[in-house]
């Protein structure tokens, strides 16, 4: 897989690059073990977390947008980081 995204044009630095190498344990599966999903017990525990990681940070960015709209709104600027 790592050699056919080689071939493709513009996919490196892209998200379809990081699909590559975090699907790389779907393409081997014996190579999956108890470590690989950092203690969790079962791929649905560590799926669950997972979910729960992505809608934390999705509450988190969406809360940040809503912020940066209201102060613009005001005819503020968001302060530079």
């Amino acid at each position: 897989m790592l050699l056919l995204e080689g071939e493709i044009p513009g996919v490196l630095g892209t998200i379809m690059h990081f699909y590559v190498p975090a699907t790389y344990g779907l393409q081997h599966p014996d190579s999956i073990t108890a470590d690989t999903f950092g203690g969790y017990d079962t791929c649905d525990e560590f799926a669950d977390h997972v979910v729960r990681w992505a809608r934390s940070v999705r509450e988190t960015l969406d809360a940040k947008m809503k912020e940066e709209r209201e102060l613009a709104a005001r005819g503020g600027r968001p302060p530079k980081s």
